[in-house]
């Protein structure tokens, strides 16, 4: 597990989880760790420590990338059922696409897919807490 900031405050942004293509990981962790919107970023590289981390830290997002069958992972799957607080930004294996997960807002958690996403696309997502779909959202099936 590897974390950056203080994390003292037990307020936890962000979560990487460590399915991710190594280079995209460490991108993404660098970046975000260097962003004063992003004070706390923990990585972590077993999928097992997620209940765990979840159950002990209070998360904003869970970073993850989709299996290449394009689905999330049962780890990510199991947070947004014990966690409906919590945000999933999931990457799709080639990048060509993110899908976002905000918290349910009745009894059904939205999802919708951005295509062509760029890095400042992923900050503007990771920052918007109230996670409101752009316009150029498609809602996922």
């Amino acid at each position: 597990m590897t974390s950056s900031g203080n994390r003292a405050s037990g307020r936890l942004n962000i979560i990487l989880l460590a399915n991710q293509p190594r280079m995209l990981r460490q991108m993404l962790r660098s970046v975000l760790s260097q962003s004063s919107h992003f004070p706390h970023v923990l990585e972590i590289s077993d999928d097992h420590d997620l209940p765990f981390i979840l159950r002990e830290l209070r998360a904003s997002w869970l970073v993850v990338s989709l299996t290449p069958e394009g689905r999330l992972p049962q780890a990510a799957r199991q947070a947004l059922a014990e966690h409906p607080e919590i945000s999933v930004l999931a990457i799709a294996p080639d990048g060509d696409y993110v899908e976002v997960y905000p918290p349910p807002r009745v009894e059904e958690r939205p999802r919708y897919q951005l295509r062509d996403v760029a890095l400042t696309d992923l900050f503007s997502i990771l920052q918007d807490q109230a996670v409101n779909p752009p316009e150029s959202a498609s809602s996922a099936p």
